[in-house]
């Protein structure tokens, strides 16, 4: 392929950011990278991986470990990362191979509700192609951990289990059953499929309509949910408005009433306010799952204030949906850039 299949760029990021995100969009909060040949690659290519050393994407906690033997073929990868997981006590758990695409949310749910007391095993088929991710039991995961590398093959294993005990899941999603394993399939892929953009939901209202307190709740109804957010809001304080981080607490006076006004202005506004609430936008845009920005008005319906920095370019962007609340006024002119 010219290069590692998880460094093929796949929509401006690496492929295996894709990977990682389709999980995430699933709820997936747990990972575990297996490396084996070229591991130098992507951890000089992603520096966020850390070997031995949990790191983030967003709320999902990444582990990155090394396969000492990678002779040994996909089998042994799928060993160690099943005895990583294995060690948080893990009920249930997936494996999903770099160069086979991850299924919408939907399809992760149905494997999920699939696995039971007697379904060891499951995994996607459509039009008679096996696909993954495989979902195992723990009580699975354990004979296939035990099993040796060197002889064992998934194909066999599932075979030895009892009867209704691996069930192959008929999906209709036409990713299950693709394996990116030449340049021409590589192509045809990037052809046919795009990353979803960021869901963006609108809170919108008149000024004095609780816009701010209802991004509060919907932030805290978020992280409740293990979501990591960020962004800003603007709280108002007397008469000034402030911004303010949503992961630190920290704020900075934004807007300040005048005594009287000032070349038809009734409100000085402080600029190194809004560079400082740029820099925490752009911050959650790389570290988050969601980003939240409270009160788009006049100016960004200019494509100005908080605007340029919600549309600007970030590489390998982690935000997988967006929260905004807008003035009603400037509802048309704010959505045309979004």
């Amino acid at each position: 392929m010219g290069v590692p299949k998880g460094l093929l760029s796949f929509n401006d990021k690496p492929w295996l950011l894709e990977q990682l995100d389709a999980y995430r969009r699933a709820g997936g909060k747990r990972a575990v990278i297996v490396l084996g040949y070229n591991s130098e690659s992507y951890l000089n290519k992603l520096s966020f991986l850390k070997m031995d050393t949990d790191t983030y994407r967003g709320s999902l906690r990444i582990t990155t470990i090394l396969n000492q033997k990678p002779e040994f073929g996909p089998f042994s990868t799928v060993q160690i990362g099943l005895s990583r997981l294995r060690e948080e006590a893990r009920m249930t758990m997936a494996f999903l191979a770099i160069d086979r695409p991850a299924p919408p949310p939907e399809v992760w749910h149905m494997l999920t509700n699939g696995l039971s007391e007697k379904v060891q095993m499951i995994f996607p088929v459509r039009a008679e192609e096996d696909g993954h991710p495989v979902m195992v039991t723990r009580s699975f995961a354990d004979r296939i951990i035990a099993t040796s590398s060197e002889e064992g093959r998934m194909d066999v294993l599932r075979l030895s289990l009892p009867e209704g005990s691996c069930v192959k899941l008929a999906v209709t999603d036409e990713k299950a059953g693709i394996n990116i394993n030449t340049p021409e399939s590589w192509e045809r892929y990037k052809k046919n499929h795009r990353s979803p953009s960021p869901a963006t939901h609108i809170i919108s209202g008149m000024k004095g309509t609780g816009k701010t307190t209802k991004i509060q709740q919907e932030i805290k109804e978020l992280e409740q949910r293990g979501l990591k957010v960020g962004g800003i809001i603007q709280p108002r304080e007397d008469e000034n408005y402030f911004v303010q981080d949503i992961q630190s607490g920290e704020k900075r006076l934004l807007t300040e009433k005048l005594p009287e006004k000032q070349n038809g202005m009734r409100f000085s506004f402080h600029r190194e306010a809004w560079a400082w609430a740029a820099e925490k936008i752009r911050l959650a845009r790389m570290t988050c799952d969601v980003l939240a920005v409270d009160e788009l008005g006049r100016l960004e319906a200019e494509g100005k204030g908080h605007m340029s920095t919600i549309l600007e370019k970030i590489p390998n962007e982690s935000v997988l949906a967006r929260l905004f609340t807008i003035r009603e006024d400037r509802q048309d002119e704010i959505k045309r850039f979004l």
